[in-house]
C-alpha cells in the first residue's frame, strides 16, 4: 500500500513539472510575442513621425533646370527658382547699326520667365510660390509606408521637372524696330519728267534688313543662352532707277494725245478720271509686253502692212 501511495506521489510530481514545464514554455512566448508587437508598433510609431516631420518639404524625384529639390521647402524652392532665372534676367544685348552702339537690359526689353512642368502645365514669374507649393506636395497622397520608403529613397518618388522658358516681349521689340526703321531707312526718290519736260531731282534712299534682325533678336531672347548677345547691321545705299541725267538723254516724244469734250457727258467723265490718274506710277512701261502676236497685229493693221511674220 506504501508503495502504491509513493507510486502516485512521485505521477503527480512529474504531472505538475510538466505543467510547469509546459507553462513556462508557453509564458516566454508570450513574453516574445509582446516585446516584438512592442517593438514593430514603436518601429511604426516612429515611421509616422518620420513622416509627419517631412510633410513640408520636396520629396526625391524633383528638379527645376536640373536642380534636385529634394529635402527643400516650397520658400528654398523658391529660392531656387529665383536663382536660375537670375542668369537669364542679367543678360544684355548689344547691337550696332554702321557706328552707332545701343545696349538693352532684359528689363528693358520686357523679358519675361514662364516655368514649362513636365505635366504639361506652365507657370508665369508671379505664380513661383503656387508651383513649389504644388511640388512639395507631390505624393503625399501615398500611404504611409511608400511616403517613408520614398524619403529613404528606398523607392522613387513621382518624376517632376520643370525647365526655364524665356519669352520675349513682341510689342517692346516691334517698338525698338519701329525706331530702326525711322532712322536708318530712307526711301530712294526717282526722277521724273512732268508734261513740261521738266526734270525733278533724284535722291538715294538707305536700307536695312529689319526683318533678319528683328528674327534673331526674338532668337536669342526666346533661347536658354546665358550669354549676352552681341551683334553688327550695316545699312546699305539704295540708287534710284531714274535720275536726271538719264531723263535727259530723253529727245523724243513718246505720245501725245489731244481731245475736245463736254465735262457734263458720260465721256467727258471718263477721260476726266483717266487724264487725272495718269503718272510716273500708273503708266505701263511696256504696255505690249505681255500681249499675244495676234492682239498686237489687230492693233497696228490699219497703219502699217504686215509683210511676214
Amino acid at each position: 500500500m506504501k508503495s502504491y501511495r509513493k507510486v502516485i506521489i512521485k505521477v503527480i510530481a512529474v504531472c505538475a513539472a510538466v505543467t510547469l514545464l509546459v507553462g513556462g514554455v508557453a509564458g516566454v512566448r508570450y513574453v516574445i510575442y509582446e516585446q516584438n508587437r512592442r517593438a514593430d508598433a514603436a518601429k511604426q510609431k516612429e515611421r509616422e513621425d518620420f513622416v509627419k516631420r517631412n510633410q513640408d518639404i520636396s520629396y526625391a524625384g524633383k528638379s527645376v533646370n536640373g536642380v534636385e529639390l529634394f529635402g527643400k521647402t516650397a520658400e528654398e524652392i523658391v529660392a531656387v527658382m529665383d536663382e536660375q532665372k537670375k542668369g537669364y534676367l542679367e543678360r544684355t544685348v548689344s547691337l550696332q547699326i554702321n557706328q552707332d552702339n545701343y545696349r538693352y537690359t532684359m528689363k528693358q526689353l520686357n523679358e519675361s520667365i514662364v516655368y514649362v512642368c513636365s505635366d504639361g502645365s506652365k507657370y508665369s514669374e508671379e505664380q513661383e510660390s503656387e508651383l513649389a507649393k504644388k511640388i512639395v506636395q507631390l505624393d503625399k497622397n501615398e500611404s504611409m509606408e511608400k511616403q517613408y520608403q520614398i524619403l529613404k529613397k528606398t523607392a522613387d518618388g513621382t518624376d517632376f521637372s520643370v525647365t526655364l522658358q524665356c519669352s520675349a516681349n513682341k510689342k517692346k521689340i516691334a517698338a525698338i524696330m519701329a525706331k530702326f526703321r525711322k532712322k536708318y531707312i530712307v526711301p530712294v526718290k526717282n526722277s521724273y519728267m512732268d508734261a513740261n519736260r521738266k526734270i525733278s531731282k533724284s535722291k538715294k534712299g538707305q536700307s536695312l534688313d529689319i526683318k533678319k534682325m528683328e528674327k534673331e533678336l526674338k532668337a536669342y531672347l526666346n533661347s536658354e543662352q546665358k550669354s549676352d548677345y552681341t551683334a553688327n547691321y550695316t545699312t546699305t545705299v539704295v540708287k534710284p532707277k531714274w535720275t536726271e541725267k538719264e531723263l535727259k538723254k530723253l529727245k523724243c516724244e513718246i505720245g501725245s494725245f489731244s481731245t475736245n469734250y463736254v465735262g457734263a457727258t458720260s465721256r467727258g467723265h471718263n477721260i476726266q478720271v483717266y487724264t487725272t490718274s495718269v503718272n510716273e506710277h500708273t503708266i505701263d512701261e511696256a504696255p505690249m509686253a505681255y500681249k499675244s502676236l495676234e492682239d498686237m497685229i489687230d492693233v497696228i493693221r490699219e497703219s502699217v502692212d504686215v509683210i511676214e511674220i
